[in-house]
Parts: structure tokens; C-alpha cells; sequence
């Protein structure tokens, strides 16, 4: 007796373990439809898609059987059986989250490659640059087998991408226009209050200068003198909906159609 419920706790452990990637993976992704193998950027009423193809591979399906028979032979008092079929079970669970993130990856690395070819570093870097921090750390989770982390960084990869490549603003990643400025230098970026007015992250209109120079007067070197501003100097943008500080590798006028 003592045997038996010492082997049922073993066995209702490494079940767990070997299914605890597959209640999870359908809580983060609850949509499942059947689409083409490289679907994973189609987006569904509940978040994006990662294909059945994908998901319910070889290693899924064959840990399903094995879990199945680890729980018949347990049933017939097999105990010994049942725990082996409940070890291999969590291996292909293992081999299963492995595969699921290779692919992944592979669609990220896909999608990276189109956005290099349509030179989206140089005309949308912001969002070029998260997509690619995204598939870093996909890369190094993959490499340490951190499946989970693996996995979610190259969705956040393939949610980006996708969406520039279909003309519209990725999800999850927000940019708002600044509430702050950080002076550079006049020699190298000619800064100056009608310089800085003109940018789209600013106004895109230099006439509007003198609201940054009433907005920021009582801070500046000279009061008076509006056409000394020193490098580091933090400009307060007036404006509602603004938050955070000028980013220069943010296209503002392409997001904002200024």
C-alpha cells in the first residue's frame, strides 16, 4: 500500500510537470484555428495565433498517448510501467516546447529579414529596434532552454513585424509624442527653439517656438534671451497626451502623419 500511493505521487507529479507547458500555452494564446504552418502573425479576437500545425507537432501528440498509457498501467497496478511511460511523456513534452519555439523563431527571423529588405531600420527604427530586442532574447532563452520566455519573445517579434509588414501599427507597443526635450548640441544637430518646434515630435511647426520659450523661461539661462539654450538643458513641451522624453531613433512624423 505504502508502495502504491508513493508511486501515484510520483506519477501525478511528473504528469503535472509534463502538461503544466500546455495549460499554460493555451492560457497565453486561446485562439487556435486551423491555418497554414507560418500563420503565427494572423491575429485572432483574443490575441495571436500560433498555428495547430505548430502547436499539436509530433512531440505534443506522442506525449498525449504516453500520458494515456502511464495512466492505463497505473490503473492495472503496473506501477513501475506507468511511472517510465510518465517520464517519457514529460521528455516529449520537453522536445515539444523545443520545437514550438524553433519554429517560432524561425517565422521571427523570417520577418526580420523582410523588414531589413524594406528598410524598415532606417524608416521606422523604434519599432525595428523592439522587434529585434524581442528576437535577442528569444535567441538566448532558446539557448538556455527557457521555453516559455523563448516562446513569448518571439511572438512579440512576429506581432511586430507582421504588422508593419501590413501596414499597420504593431500592437502592445505604444509610442506617444514627448513631453520633453533634451538640447543638443547647435553645432552638430542645430538646435534651437524654432529648430526644435519644427520637429514632428514637437509641433512639426517652427512658427510655435514661443510656446516653448514661455512653457521653458523661467529655467533658461537668460530669461530674456530666448536664442540661448544650453546642450542638456530639459525643454518642457506643453501639449496634452504627451509623456516621456524625445527619443531621436522614433520617426514621430511617420506615426503621427505630421
Amino acid at each position: 500500500m505504502i508502495r502504491k500511493f508513493s508511486v501515484a505521487a510520483v506519477f501525478l507529479f511528473l504528469t503535472v510537470a509534463a502538461f503544466a507547458q500546455f495549460n499554460q500555452l493555451d492560457f497565453k494564446v486561446p485562439v487556435f484555428k486551423s491555418v497554414s504552418f507560418y500563420a503565427a502573425a494572423v491575429p485572432g479576437e483574443d490575441g495571436y495565433i500560433i498555428p495547430t500545425g505548430i502547436v499539436n507537432n509530433e512531440h505534443y501528440m506522442r506525449s498525449i498517448q504516453l500520458t494515456a498509457l502511464a495512466v492505463e498501467t497505473f490503473d492495472f497496478g503496473e506501477y513501475d510501467a506507468a511511472a517510465a511511460f510518465a517520464e517519457e511523456a514529460i521528455r516529449e513534452a520537453q522536445l515539444s516546447d523545443a520545437f514550438v519555439s524553433n519554429q517560432l523563431i524561425s517565422e521571427a527571423d523570417r520577418l526580420l529579414a523582410w523588414a531589413v529588405s524594406s528598410n524598415v531600420p532606417a524608416t521606422q527604427p523604434y519599432y525595428y529596434s523592439v522587434s529585434r530586442s524581442y528576437y535577442d532574447l528569444s535567441l538566448v532563452a532558446y539557448r538556455d532552454g527557457d521555453w516559455d520566455d523563448s516562446r513569448d519573445s518571439a511572438i512579440k517579434t512576429i506581432e511586430i513585424l507582421s504588422a508593419l509588414q501590413q501596414g499597420n501599427n504593431p500592437p502592445g507597443v505604444t509610442i506617444t509624442l514627448p513631453s520633453q526635450y533634451v538640447v543638443r548640441s547647435w553645432a552638430i544637430y542645430g538646435d534651437c527653439l524654432w529648430k526644435i518646434a519644427a520637429d514632428p515630435g514637437i509641433y512639426g511647426d517652427a512658427s510655435r517656438w514661443p510656446e516653448l520659450y514661455e512653457a521653458n523661461r523661467a529655467r533658461m539661462p537668460q530669461p530674456d534671451n530666448p536664442d540661448l539654450i544650453h546642450i542638456g538643458f530639459v525643454l518642457d513641451i506643453p501639449g496634452a497626451n504627451r509623456s516621456g522624453v524625445w527619443d531621436s531613433s522614433i520617426n514621430y512624423g511617420y506615426y503621427f502623419g505630421k
